[in-house]
C-alpha cells in the first residue's frame, strides 16, 4: 500500500480532489471577470452604452433610410460609458428578421465568434476596428464597406480595456429604427448600356450559328437520305 492510501481515506482524497478543482475553476471566473468579458452574457449586469446613428429617425413604424456600400457614411455616436476604456470597436449587425433561416448569420454569446455581426463578404468581425479612446462619449465617421451585404442593420458599439477584453456595449437595435444598405455600382450609365448591346447581340449571334448548323446538318442528311 502506498503512503496516500495508508494515511488518507479514499473518501476524503476524492472530496480534496474535488475541492481543488471547483477553486481552480473558480479562479479563472475571477480572473475573467477582473480583466473583462469575452461573451454578451459577461456583461448583462453592466449598463449599456447609449449608441445612436446621426440622422436615422427613432420611433416604431419608421421606413429605414438607406445608404449605398462603397459610397456613403454614417456617423455613429456613443455615450454613458461608466468607466473609461482604452479602446472602442464598432459592428455592424444584421436586424433580427435577417438571420432566420440563416446559419451563417446566426447570433453566438461569444462576441468574437458572433456571425449576425460579421457583416462583410469576407466576415470581417469589425466596421471599424479597434481603436484608442479613452473617453467615455464620442463619435465617429465611418465609410460603409463596398462588400457590405445589401440588407437592413443595426449598429453595435464596444469599450474594451487595455487587455482587449470587453467592458461595456451598446447598440442601436431597441432605441433607434435600423437602415438599409444597398449594392453600389461605379459603372457608368453609358457602359451599362454598352455591356447591355453586347450581351443582346452575343445571344442573337449564338442564335444565328445554331440555326444555320441545323439548317446544314438536314441538308447533308437529305443529301445521304437519297
Amino acid at each position: 500500500r502506498t503512503f496516500f492510501s495508508a494515511r488518507i481515506p479514499k473518501t476524503t482524497l476524492m472530496q480534496l480532489v474535488s475541492k481543488l478543482f471547483l477553486a481552480f475553476w473558480a479562479l479563472i471566473a475571477v480572473a475573467q471577470f477582473a480583466s473583462g468579458a469575452t461573451t454578451y452574457s459577461g456583461l448583462k449586469d453592466v449598463a449599456k452604452i447609449t449608441v445612436g446613428v446621426t440622422g436615422v429617425a427613432h420611433g416604431d413604424g419608421c421606413t429605414p433610410k438607406t445608404y449605398k456600400a462603397g459610397d456613403s457614411k454614417i456617423t455613429v455616436n456613443w455615450s454613458d460609458l461608466t468607466t473609461a476604456p482604452a479602446k472602442i470597436g464598432i459592428k455592424l449587425c444584421y436586424t433580427a428578421d435577417q438571420v432566420v433561416d440563416r446559419a451563417w448569420r446566426k447570433y453566438k454569446d461569444n462576441i468574437e465568434d458572433n456571425k449576425r455581426c460579421k457583416q462583410t463578404a469576407d466576415t470581417a468581425k469589425y466596421l471599424v476596428d479597434p481603436f484608442d479612446s479613452t473617453a467615455l462619449s464620442g463619435s465617429k465617421e465611418v465609410m460603409i464597406p463596398m462588400n457590405t451585404a445589401p440588407t437592413t442593420y443595426t449598429v453595435q458599439v464596444l469599450a474594451m480595456d487595455a487587455d482587449g477584453a470587453f467592458i461595456q456595449y451598446g447598440d442601436t437595435e431597441n432605441v433607434e429604427c435600423h437602415f438599409e444598405v444597398e449594392s453600389y455600382d461605379r459603372r457608368p450609365m453609358t457602359l451599362q448600356g454598352t455591356m447591355g448591346f453586347f450581351c443582346a447581340f452575343s445571344m442573337i449571334v449564338a442564335g444565328g450559328v445554331w440555326f444555320y448548323d441545323v439548317k446544314k446538318q438536314n441538308a447533308i442528311a437529305a443529301q445521304w437520305a437519297q
